[in-house]
C-alpha cells in the first residue's frame, strides 16, 4: 500500500537555474574528456591487474550513466511545440482560405531545447510550403472526390540516440516534371542528361535548393523558393538528414531524422594527411579496407569504387586536406555513407579508434563550405580535433559550392 509520503513524493519536480544546469552539463563534458584520457592511454593499456581492469570497465559503465543523466536534464517534450504549430496552421489556412486540421502524435518524445528552437523553425517553413503549394482548395478537392478538410499529420518518435520525424499532407504531391523543368533552368540539372533515369528522390531533392519553387506566383507565404533550402540548411547544421516522398494526387511526406542532443556524439578518429579528424558514427553506413575494392576512374571523371554492381562516387579528402611533411603510414580505408539519396565512400589514410567526444560547434563567423569542418573537440591528448563535415564534403565533390 502506498503512504502519504509516497504519494507526494511521485511526479516531484524541483526548479533548477538554467547556468548551474549548464554547469553541470559542463562538468560532465570534462568528466568524459578525463575518461577518455584514462582509458586510452597506452600505459593503462598494458595493465593486466583483474581489479584494476574492472574497475576501469566500471567507471566507463557509470560515466556513461552520468552522460545519459546530464542529457535528461536538457531535454523537454515537443509538445511545448504544439500549441505553435496548431496556431500557425490556423492562421495559414486562413489567409490561403482552405481548411487545414493538424494532427500530431508523438508530443511526449524529448529532445534537447536547443534542437525545440530550430523545430520551431523548420515546421513553420514546412507549414507554409504544404499549406501554399501542397493542399487544394475545398472546391479542387471536391471535384476530385477528397474530403473538403485537407489534413497535414506529425509524428516524431526515438530510435536510439535520435529523433525521428514525419511531416505529411494529403495535398496534390510534387509535380515531378515540374521540378526537372525548374531544376534545368536554374542549371542544377545537365541538359543532356535522361530525365527519365532519374529516380524520384534524387528529383524531389532539388526542391531544396536555394531560388528553386515550382510556384507560379510569390505569395506573402511561400514561393520564393527560400523555405525548403532553409530547412535542409538547419537539418544539416544539427547533423540530420531530411529526405521527401511523394505520390501525385495523394501528398507530400517530409522524413526528418535528427540527433535527440547535440552536445555528446560518438565518433570515430580517422587520419587524413597525419593529422586526426573525427567522423559522426551515425553517419557512417559501413567500413571496408581500400584493398577489398578496386578503384575505377573513366577519362574526365571523377575516381569511383564498385559495390554490389553499383558505382560508389570517392571522396579523397587528401587532396585538398592541409598536408603534413611525414609520411602517411597506415592501412587505407573507405567509409561508405549517404547524402542527397546517394551513397559515397570517403577515402582516409587510416582509422584509429572509436570515442566519444563534447562537441563545440563552429563559431557563425568561421563557419564555411571551404573549411570542410562543422566543429570541434578536446581530445584525450590534449589536443583538439575537427568534425569533418559531410555535407560540404559532397557539395564540393559535385562542384555545387
Amino acid at each position: 500500500m502506498e503512504t502519504p509520503k509516497e504519494k507526494i513524493l511521485t511526479g516531484h519536480s524541483l526548479r533548477v537555474d538554467s547556468q548551474d544546469l549548464q554547469n553541470f552539463f559542463n562538468l560532465t563534458g570534462q568528466l568524459l574528456t578525463l575518461k577518455n584520457l584514462l582509458l586510452e592511454s597506452p600505459e593503462i593499456s598494458k595493465i593486466s591487474e583483474p581489479k584494476l581492469k574492472q574497475g576501469l570497465t566500471e567507471l566507463h559503465r557509470l560515466t556513461r550513466k552520468i552522460e545519459d543523466c546530464a542529457l535528461s536534464l536538457k531535454l523537454s517534450p515537443i509538445k511545448a511545440l504544439m500549441l505553435k504549430i496548431h496556431r500557425m496552421v490556423f492562421e495559414v489556412s486562413k489567409k490561403a482560405n482552405k481548411s487545414v486540421e493538424l494532427h500530431f502524435k508523438g508530443e511526449d518524445t524529448r529532445v534537447d531545447r536547443e534542437i525545440l528552437d530550430y523545430l520551431s523553425d523548420i515546421f513553420t517553413h514546412l507549414v507554409r510550403n504544404s499549406i501554399d503549394h501542397g493542399i487544394e482548395s475545398a472546391q479542387e478537392r471536391s471535384a476530385l472526390g477528397k474530403p473538403e478538410i485537407a489534413e497535414i499529420n506529425i509524428t516524431t518518435s526515438t530510435k536510439g540516440r535520435e529523433i525521428l520525424i514525419e511531416f505529411s499532407d494529403d495535398g496534390r504531391g510534387i509535380d515531378r516534371r515540374r521540378v526537372l523543368q525548374k531544376a534545368l533552368e536554374k542549371k542544377i540539372l545537365d541538359p543532356g542528361e535522361n530525365l527519365e533515369l532519374i529516380p524520384d528522390e534524387k528529383v524531389f531533392s532539388f526542391l531544396f535548393h536555394g531560388g528553386l519553387s515550382t510556384a507560379e506566383n510569390v505569395t506573402d507565404i511561400s514561393g520564393r523558393g527560400v523555405g525548403l533550402g532553409f530547412v535542409k540548411t538547419t537539418v544539416e547544421k544539427l547533423r540530420g538528414k531530411i529526405k521527401v516522398k511523394s505520390i501525385p494526387g495523394q501528398g507530400t511526406t517530409f522524413l526528418i531524422s535528427l540527433p535527440i542532443d547535440t552536445s555528446i556524439l560518438d565518433v570515430l578518429v580517422a587520419e587524413i594527411n597525419k593529422i586526426q579528424y573525427l567522423i559522426s558514427l551515425t553517419d557512417i553506413e559501413m567500413v571496408f579496407l581500400q584493398e577489398e575494392f578496386k578503384i575505377y576512374q573513366i577519362p574526365n571523371s571523377k575516381r569511383f569504387i564498385m559495390k554490389d554492381g553499383h558505382p560508389i562516387p570517392l571522396i579523397e579528402p587528401g587532396s585538398f586536406f592541409p598536408k603534413s611533411t611525414e609520411k602517411t603510414r597506415g592501412k587505407e580505408t573507405i567509409l561508405i555513407f549517404s547524402q542527397q539519396n546517394n551513397q559515397y565512400g570517403l577515402l582516409v589514410d587510416d582509422l584509429i579508434y572509436q570515442t566519444q567526444i563534447v562537441y563545440n560547434p563552429l563559431p557563425p563567423n568561421l563557419a564555411g563550405k571551404r573549411n570542410f569542418i562543422s566543429g570541434s573537440a578536446p581530445m584525450s591528448t590534449g589536443q583538439v580535433s575537427h568534425l569533418i563535415d559531410l555535407n560540404s564534403l559532397v557539395d564540393h565533390h559535385l562542384g555545387l559550392e
